[in-house]
């Protein structure tokens, strides 16, 4: 075993919120609440927020992105690419963000899709065109590669809103094609995010372009006021919830066990999932709503190593 490893998703009942408001004569937008589903939303929540800000203030020049997780970073580069001058505010950069701990796979998993019609609407679409960026990322450095996810029946209903690729739909087996596997299931083609890889690119991108990275903490939300940008974007995930007294948000710890990389071509759900990484093999599949501690408990993730020697045992 090489480690175990906790993250904080940062859920919001009902739906992501990417939403806009006026403060202190600025344009803000919110883009938070992306739960266990920060990276595989991210591309696509990313373009929502620039289509919402281009509606509201065409021609913006400066803009101030608060938060360098992954939806931090994918914000900054799109705004960047339209020729925008940027400046990311964070407490944290990776690779100490929340996004760092993340397994990697493309899967709106652990994420509210909306209470109405256009919020669901917007969640299909962030779906939809996030899948469509990482198509474009493969083979570029990105550390993005095209995997099918083997899942058991009784699993994977988080892949059912990934699109379908262009090698075919959802594919059903009566044994799953894996060594020692016994169990019936289905195979969905997704993507393998690395985060180690991804998010160090994004940043160094950044950099080249010219990106300022400011280390800053904002407790309140009259601190904002001191930032000289002409619209703020709101990237700060568990911590948004807090500074705009949003009740909605909901802390929940995933832990993760990382052990020795293995060469397998495969992601794999079951009660818990598992998949090989250039780095490391991760096994995860714990979720502990309103736990704020991101400390791994030897204990829980001992529980899930064993819940994963016992799926293959059972076999």
């Amino acid at each position: 075993m090489i480690g175990n490893v906790a993250g904080i998703r940062p859920y919001r009942r009902g739906s992501v919120r990417i939403e806009a408001q006026r403060l202190h004569d600025r344009t803000l937008i919110h883009n938070y609440g992306h739960g266990g589903a920060g990276i595989t939303l991210s591309p696509g929540s990313a373009l929502e927020v620039l289509d919402l800000l281009q509606a509201i203030q065409p021609g913006v020049q400066h803009v101030a992105v608060l938060g360098c997780g992954v939806n931090g970073l994918t914000v900054a580069t799109r705004l960047v690419e339209m020729g925008v001058r940027v400046q990311v505010f964070a407490e944290d950069f990776p690779p100490d963000t929340t996004s760092d701990v993340a397994g990697g796979q493309f899967a709106p998993s652990l994420v509210a899709h909306g209470r109405d019609d256009a919020e669901r609407e917007l969640f299909q679409r962030s779906v939809q065109r996030s899948f469509e960026h990482y198509a474009t990322l493969v083979g570029r450095g990105f550390g993005v590669f095209p995997r099918l996810n083997y899942t058991t029946e009784q699993s994977g209903s988080a892949l059912r809103q990934v699109p379908v690729r262009d090698d075919g739909p959802v594919q059903a087996f009566e044994q799953l094609p894996i060594e020692g596997v016994q169990s019936s299931g289905y195979g969905f083609s997704t993507f393998l995010i690395e985060p180690p890889t991804y998010l160090a690119r994004l940043r160094a991108d950044l950099l080249t372009q010219g990106v300022e990275f400011r280390h800053a903490r904002f407790d309140r939300v009259e601190d904002l006021r001191d930032l000289t940008a002409d619209a703020l974007i709101n990237c700060l995930g568990l911590g948004a919830g807090d500074l705009f007294g949003d009740e909605q948000v909901v802390p929940i710890r995933g832990q993760l066990v990382h052990l020795e990389a293995q060469d397998l071509p495969y992601l794999l759900s079951h009660s818990g999932y598992l998949f090989s990484r250039s780095d490391v093999l991760v096994l995860g599949g714990t979720v502990e709503r309103g736990v704020r501690d991101a400390v791994a408990s030897p204990q829980r993730c001992d529980q899930l190593l064993q819940r994963h020697r016992r799926f293959f045992d059972s076999q």
